[in-house]
């Protein structure tokens, strides 16, 4: 019988690791253009800064109480609640919801990333 030479481990081919952290850069400056607007352009963007300012007891929440109701629930936006919970968040609602947005559409780069590379043994963009 013939010797079979032992088969190596794929490896990261190393220009896919500088492109992986190229599109990490990349995203992040997207990200950075947010800091540029004083209102975000979303839609839901007064649906999300209503429940906070009734969640903390922001200046104006008695004139939003009469169209919103705010409880917590077990909803997609529960995680966004039980950040507002703590009182540095309610400090300044507009700078925490930005730097949850961030995080959100970075951690949505980051999961795909870590997905291709758990699968498959190499990062990819």
């Amino acid at each position: 019988m013939g010797k079979h030479a032992p088969k190596t481990p794929i490896r990261p081919v190393r220009g896919e690791t500088i492109l992986f952290f190229i599109a990490a850069i990349g995203v992040f400056a997207l990200n950075m253009m947010l800091w540029g607007y004083d209102t975000p352009p979303l839609i839901d963007w007064p649906n999300h800064m209503a429940r906070h300012v009734l969640q903390c007891g922001a200046v104006g929440a008695e004139h939003v109480a009469r169209y919103y109701a705010f409880a917590l629930e077990i909803a997609p936006n529960l995680t966004s609640d039980l950040i507002h919970t703590w009182p540095g968040a309610c400090a300044d609602l507009e700078v925490t919801q930005k730097v949850l947005i961030q995080v959100g559409s970075f951690g949505l780069f980051a999961a795909t990333a870590v997905l291709h590379r758990t699968i498959w043994g190499t990062w990819s963009v």
